[in-house]
Order: C-alpha cells, then structure tokens, then sequence
C-alpha cells in the first residue's frame, strides 16, 4: 500500500492547505490502494506528531510500500530526524516521493541526493555530540551536579550557580555517621570490605534504600571522591591516576568533594582505569579527610593487586607465590588428603619452565613465611626501641613550598607595582613558571612518597595485629601480608620475601 503524509503547522491565507497536498500527492501515486495520514496544526520541529507515528506503526507492520509527500519539510524541517527517517525507510523497503523538489529514492538522482542528505545529516550528528559534551564537562567544571543518585550519605537540593538552576549535596547525618565508621573500619590493616559489610549486616544499619549491606556496595563508596575534603594530595593522586583535572591545585583546599566522570569503556574493570576520566570540585562539602580518604584508595588499590594475582580460598599467600626460576605466579594445583599442593603456571600452562622439583605443600610454605613475618615484626619493634625517630621529609618539602610560593609572591608584587622595568619583565614572568613548575614537582614527590610509604603507627598497627596470628581468619591474614609483603619466590633451593619500604631494610 502506499502513503500520502502531509502536514500543516497553523492555517495562513499564504501556507499550503492540507487538501491541496493530497491533491498534488495523488498525481505521483501508482496504484489505487493508498492511505492517507494527516497532521494539522504540528510543527516539523520533531516527529512528535499522532498521524505520523501511525504512519511509522504501519510501516513496521510492513503495511506501507511507498511513501509521498509534496515537499520534504512536510515530513521534518530537521535534516538530523529526516535522516533517521529515511534509515528506517530503508530497513523496511520503502520508496519516498517528494513532489516538488522532484525527489525520488527509486531513481539515481533520488539516491545521490539521498547520499547528500546523509552526509550533512552525519555532520549535523556530531556538531550536536560536541555541544553537548563540552556542555556537560563545562558543567563539571563548574562544579554543577552531574545527574544521577545522591550518593549514600547525601540528599539532593536545589540551587543555582550563575543564574542556572543545578543541584547540589546536603549530609543526611545518620549515614555521615555511618560513613565515617566504614571509612575509620577500612585503614585497620585486618579490617577487608567482607568483614564490614557483615558487620553492619549483624548491626542492622541498612545500606541506601534499605538494603543490606555487600562489597560491591562499599567498594562503590570507598572509591567515591565525592566523599573527600579535597585538597593538594587528592589532586596529585587523581593526577598521578591519568584523570583531567577541571580546577586548578590552588582551589584544592581541603573543603569540597569531587565529582569524577566520564565515558568508561566496556573493557575496563570498573575503578580500576580513571585515565582521561575527569574530575572536578563539586559544590558541597567533603566528610571523609584526604590522609584517611587516600589511605583507603591505596588499600583498596593492593587488594585489586590480590585478587587479580589469585582468588585462591586455600592460602593466604595466593598472589605473592612467584617461580623463581621463570618469574610466574604458583598457584594451587591439586588436594590430597586434605592437604594442597602448589605448581608453577609456567610448567602447567605454558609449558616453558620447568618449575620447582620439590614438591610443595601449602602448609609448609605458609609456615616458613608466618616465622619471617614475626620475625620482622620483633625486629621493627626493637628498633623503635633502640632509634630515634628521624623528622619526616615533608617538613623539608613543605619549607620548599613556602619559600617558592614566598618568590612567587615577591615577583607578582614587583610586577604589579611596576618596580621590574619592562625589558625584563619577559624574564621574570619565565622565572614564575619555572618557580612553578618546581612547585609542581615538589607536590608531586610528596604525593609519591605518601603513597609508597606507611606512618610509623600504621607499621605498628600492622605489627600489633600480625601478633594475634594464629587468631587470625583467612581474609585478614591476606590483608597483613598485602601491607607487609611485595613477592615471595620459590626454588629447590631458596625461598626469598621481597618486603614493603616500610620493612625491607630488616
């Protein structure tokens, strides 16, 4: 069957009448089996319109063979919707006739102009795409609400910034609460993600619209820098992170949250690439302090490392077991009488290693590497005993900073009061990027070295825990040796720990 469309915005003494189309339309038709679909008083501004959706219900039940219309912005005064238009015409065979622009998609120079259309169409498409992401990353910027659910600990209220209407994040005190204790449950070395939901499961404290309590749900808010009073660490880890930062370091004062956003790609494990994502300094205030907040993410971060290197259930060293020989992990093979075994992936998988000859039980590994960890454990706590406590290095760094920012400061003033003449001024202002750059460098090494290091009450909370060993469960046992242990190598003839900073020069 074919189709007559036509359409008529409002009724004007000089617009073209709705009975004067059909007419027109009926010339072009071929058949005398036809329908016609009417839309009077609608806009072409978009396809929401009663006859034309009928019109596109027919064609989907492959009703309609033929369409005619006496020009083409009865159809869509956007070339954006008529190419979507003519997309669907396509996947359901269908003709269009346009009286007269002389427009037919059955004939050569029907489907040249056809062509033409879809070019413009295609550029259309991605003028509207970057308007709108540079739309929405200059919302970002701007610290305005991204969309989504308030995460836990937070209700939305309205604001505006700037004249626009937005949202933004108000405390919902008894999950602040609650946050904070998940947040202080997470830096004890022995507390996993498992032990706390379990907790607060056994509490009754209901995770957000009443459910229980999982991993995956605080995993979800433990990486969430919507939580943290951003200041200049924040900024050099999610820098260091690959991630766009929105706001100069200067704005990081250690008062806002963040909002961290962008296109992840289907092959990414969730939180584990941020490269490219961006993150801005959103309107409401953080809960959670960025030494607490970070401590959290490079815990987080290690038991990643765990759980890719191995999910055994049968040891707590799955993942740190290396050949010594051809460098790949040894995991649990085979059970016999109770007893696990353990193999080199490289002999079993790849054939290219010969592994260790010996065989090599479970226990007897676990109990050679508990007796080194007590060990460093007495050995760290009589050194506290014995050495005094040197000053850390960021009072150095911080000393730096306040004597680069004091030049800096010096050098603006002198330019402001036109005390440097102008034939260096050039050079002066060279000399504040440089004096900048050092800046930069020197909050970058900070940033490093707190992440590669632990506070002297974090190793001894480690070694206070390592002490109740044999209280121990599985999962807490994983966590002390994540803190404590890089690698273990196995041969025939040596078992070798490769330790953390914080316990590698005992």
């Amino acid at each position: 069957m074919e189709a007559i469309y036509t359409r008529q915005s409002v009724e004007k003494k000089d617009s073209i009448s709705i009975d004067y189309q059909i007419e027109q339309c009926k010339q072009k038709l071929l058949t005398d089996d036809y329908a016609v679909y009417t839309d009077k008083g609608y806009s072409g501004k978009n396809t929401n319109r009663p006859d034309f959706e009928k019109l596109t219900d027919d064609i989907k039940k492959h009703k309609i063979t033929r369409i005619i219309v006496y020009k083409l912005d009865r159809i869509s005064r956007s070339i954006l919707d008529f190419a979507n238009m003519l997309d669907m015409f396509k996947e359901y065979h269908i003709e269009l006739t346009i009286c007269v622009e002389q427009f037919d998609t059955s004939t050569p120079m029907g489907k040249t102009m056809l062509n033409m259309i879809m070019v413009f169409a295609e550029l259309e498409r991605e003028t509207i795409q970057q308007r709108v992401t540079a739309n929405y990353y200059e919302r970002g910027r701007l610290g305005m609400y991204m969309g989504g659910r308030a995460p836990y600990g937070f209700k939305k209220i309205e604001t505006s910034l700037n004249g626009k209407k937005t949202y933004t994040f108000e405390e919902v005190p008894e999950q602040v609460e609650v946050l904070k204790s998940i947040y202080e449950m997470y830096t004890e070395p022995n507390t996993s993600l498992g032990t706390i939901s379990r907790y607060l499961n056994k509490k009754g404290i209901r995770a957000a619209e009443g459910g229980n309590w999982d991993t995956c749900k605080l995993s979800r808010i433990m990486h969430s820098p919507a939580y943290v009073q951003a200041d200049a660490h924040v900024y050099l880890y999610y820098k260091s992170k690959g991630c766009v930062i929105s706001n100069d370091i200067d704005d990081f004062a250690g008062i806002n949250g963040c909002y961290l956003y962008g296109k992840r790609k289907a092959s990414d494990r969730k939180y584990t690439n941020m490269e490219n994502h961006v993150l801005s300094l959103a309107l409401h205030k953080g809960i959670i302090d960025s030494k607490t907040f970070l401590r959290c993410q490079h815990k987080l971060s290690g038991n990643k490392r765990i759980a890719n290197a191995g999910k055994s259930k049968y040891s707590w060293l799955s993942g740190k077991l290396k050949c010594g020989y051809c460098g790949s992990s040894i995991t649990t093979t085979t059970q016999y009488n109770g007893v696990y075994y353990l193999g080199c992936t490289g002999k079993k998988l790849r054939q290219d290693c010969n592994g260790v000859q010996k065989t090599l039980k479970v226990p007897e590994i676990e109990s050679i590497v508990e007796k080194q960890i007590i060990s460093v454990c007495n050995k760290r706590k009589e050194l506290k005993k014995s050495v005094v406590q040197k000053p850390s290095n960021n009072q150095d760094i911080d000393a730096q900073l306040k004597v680069i920012d004091y030049k800096i400061d010096n050098l603006l003033k002198s330019i402001e009061d036109g005390i440097i003449p102008d034939t260096v001024i050039k050079r002066t202002q060279q000399r504040i990027n440089e004096l900048e750059q050092e800046k930069k460098r020197l909050l970058e090494a900070n940033q490093r070295r707190a992440a590669e290091s632990m506070d002297d009450s974090e190793v001894f909370r480690i070694i206070s825990i390592a002490e109740n060993w044999n209280s121990l469960d599985l999962d807490a046992k994983k966590d002390i040796v994540s803190l404590m242990i890089d690698s273990v190598s196995i041969t025939d003839d040596s078992l070798e720990i490769a330790w953390k900073k914080a316990f590698n020069d005992l």
